[in-house]
């Protein structure tokens, strides 16, 4: 029982969709138990602005909802702020409902998953146009390794609604194409344009959501028909782009064209990772080597949409093409912070893995279809690979638990990872566990020397084992990485310095620390109890 041409389906599609989203739930109902992890802490956990009133935070910028100092110190180069309401809403709603309880974020993060799941599946049905491969798109999508990160972490949840947000502008769009001739034309066409907007106001991921429409039009035959739709997208992006950069600054020079230069190899790392998904990690490494081989993939695959100009398009080759063209655009925003941060983050392929799971259901089904002798090789291929990504998505979601557990996997993943061995240091350091933390502070230093937290968390560990003099040099290089304007190095080194009974020098540096940040009470309590005159 297939699609029909109002994109309705059977009841074989209904009771395959259930069991996709049985399936997710039950691999991702272990995550509801799981703590706040990594940026959880400070962008969620301990942050003043979820207290606060609730228009001072729907008026605050992205990096407003950090604390300023943690913000200038946690090794970020932003080319321009963000500006995400819908995503402060959501994570204020928790709190309401359930307090600051990670199981309702992670339970909440969930539903998010599953509805995404759903609308998804509508898309793909109207995109492919057959209930078989629409349900092997829909799998692919909900059950792929690299969607682990965007559902097992709270901080995750930016990439969860804007590709909600953008799967039901999507549909909404479709539909409207559907209902040409009746009254609630007009009422889909705003529904599509709120959901586009939606999505870039939880996260400004996916703005090239009108191109990756115009690509499942054409798939779809329909290019012509989603030309209202396509105008007025593109006239609310504008909007939005002007209220975005009005309220969080225009980016650096020369960042979107870095960027541009970059997207190809970027897509080509993800492409790799979505066939290979080995290498999952929170601090899997930018690797510009990929920029080449990038445009040259990019080169083969414009020559063969070129070839298929002139020869005419079947309806797999559109298929493929439109997948590629989507997984390819809704990564472009996300460039910028591959590359700024050096860092290629599974979340950022949340919503474009479902070009990938796409053009592989619609390669793979006509490629079966064609050829009896490689249907059975494809299908046993096929199912190996599912139970690979099976087995690879339900380890992975289990590393997500604790911060021990999630560090401890970076750093085995990624070995040459500055961050990945600061964090880990860290864990063992909030347990006490200074050699262990040395250890892994000295090789994030020795990995990037200007690496600003493990400098002055590789102090506190050598002053926790009283090593003063060392614990002074680390704080001194802290500080001259940083300008001299690490406020908590000054600190740090003021404690160092009245071990070694230099007060004067000590005193001298945590006045420094309370002349960057007056509000840093740990030094007002060391200045008023060791460096008062005495008579």
């Amino acid at each position: 029982m297939g699609v029909g041409p109002d994109g309705h389906t059977g009841a074989w599609g209904r009771w395959g969709l259930v069991t996709i989203l049985l399936v997710f739930a039950a691999i991702y109902a272990r995550a509801v138990t799981f703590e706040f992890v990594w940026d959880d802490v400070e962008a969620i956990r301990d942050n003043p602005i979820y207290a606060g009133p609730l228009l001072d935070g729907l008026d605050a910028t992205q990096h407003d909802h950090l604390d300023p100092a943690l913000r200038k110190l946690s090794g970020m180069k932003p080319a321009h702020d963000s500006y995400r309401p819908l995503l402060y809403l959501s994570y204020r709603s928790d709190i309401a409902l359930s307090g600051m309880s990670p199981r309702g974020m992670h339970l909440h993060n969930l539903i998010l998953g599953l509805l995404a799941i759903v609308a998804f599946y509508v898309v793909a049905s109207r995109w492919l146009m057959s209930e078989g491969p629409a349900l092997v798109a829909t799998a692919v999508f909900a059950l792929h390794p690299l969607q682990v990160e965007s559902v097992a972490y709270v901080s995750g949840r930016g990439d969860l609604l804007a590709g909600l947000f953008g799967l039901l502008a999507v549909a909404s769009a479709l539909q409207f194409e559907q209902t040409r001739g009746t009254g609630r034309r007009g009422l889909w066409l705003l529904a599509g344009t709120a959901c586009l907007l939606a999505s870039l106001l939880s996260k400004e991921a996916y703005l090239g959501l009108p191109i990756a429409l115009a690509g499942l039009a054409f798939a779809r035959g329909k290019l012509r028909e989603q030309r209202t739709v396509l105008a007025t997208w593109i006239a609310a992006i504008v909007a939005y782009l002007t209220l975005r950069f009005a309220v969080g600054g225009v980016a650096e020079g020369g960042t979107g064209a870095l960027a541009l230069a970059s997207l190809p190899g970027v897509f080509l790392r993800y492409l790799q990772i979505a066939l290979l998904p080995f290498d999952l990690s929170t601090e899997r490494l930018y690797d510009a080597s990929y920029v080449l081989p990038g445009w040259l993939a990019l080169g083969v695959l414009t020559a063969w949409v070129l070839t298929r100009l002139r020869g005419g398009w079947s309806q797999t080759s559109r298929s493929v093409a439109s997948g590629l063209l989507w997984m390819l655009v809704l990564l472009g925003p996300s460039v910028i912070v591959v590359v700024l941060m050096g860092v290629v983050a599974d979340r950022y392929s949340y919503l474009p893995l479902g070009g990938f799971a796409v053009a592989l259901s619609a390669l793979l089904t006509a490629t079966a279809r064609k050829s009896n002798k490689l249907g059975p090789v494809l299908g046993a291929a096929g199912i190996l690979w599912t139970a690979m990504c099976l087995v690879v998505t339900i380890v992975q979601v289990g590393t997500w638990k604790d911060n021990r557990t999630l560090y401890g996997h970076a750093v085995a993943t990624a070995p040459q990872s500055s961050m990945a061995n600061y964090r880990l240091g860290h864990s063992y350091a909030t347990d006490g566990q200074w050699p262990e933390a040395i250890a892994l502070f000295e090789r994030a230093v020795a990995l990037q020397p200007s690496n600003l937290r493990a400098l002055n968390n590789l102090g506190v560990a050598y002053l926790n084992t009283g090593k003063f003099e060392a614990a002074a040099g680390a704080f001194e290089r802290a500080l001259a990485e940083s300008g001299q304007m690490h406020f908590r190095a000054w600190y740090n080194l003021g404690v160092a310095q009245m071990n070694m009974e230099e007060r004067e020098a000590a005193c001298a540096s945590v006045e420094r620390a309370l002349q960057i940040n007056p509000s840093y009470e740990a030094a007002a309590a060391f200045q008023r109890a060791s460096c008062h005159r005495r008579d």
